[in-house]
């Protein structure tokens, strides 16, 4: 077992459940509760694994209580909060990938 410190990083994310709801067809038409958004938070999850395996994205969802602009959804990442170009999960992933407080790659 190796003593070399781990280079693994958390980055704690936030996606507004009320611009999902608004703006997520899969989201909208889902059955009301807390799982209406597993699908689509577990295709963000899976898409930033993807691209950035070294990370640990702790995704969590909550209302950013703003206007949520039609067609569009604000996200939190490390506490710094921003908004998506599109309602989408590729939007999504883009705008935390781009987000300053997200590590660079290695």
């Amino acid at each position: 077992m190796s003593d070399a410190p781990s280079t693994t990083q958390n980055v704690d994310i936030a996606i507004c459940s009320s611009c999902m709801v608004k703006h997520v067809p899969s989201v909208t038409n889902g059955t009301p509760g807390p799982t209406r958004f597993e699908g689509f938070i577990s295709e963000v999850k899976a898409k930033l694994a993807d691209s950035r395996p070294d990370i640990t994205w702790n995704i969590k969802t909550q209302s950013c209580f703003r206007f949520c602009p039609e067609d569009r959804i604000t996200v939190s990442v490390a506490r710094k909060t921003t908004m998506t170009r599109e309602a989408s999960v590729e939007s999504v992933v883009q705008e935390i990938l781009s987000n300053p407080n997200v590590p660079k790659a290695p």
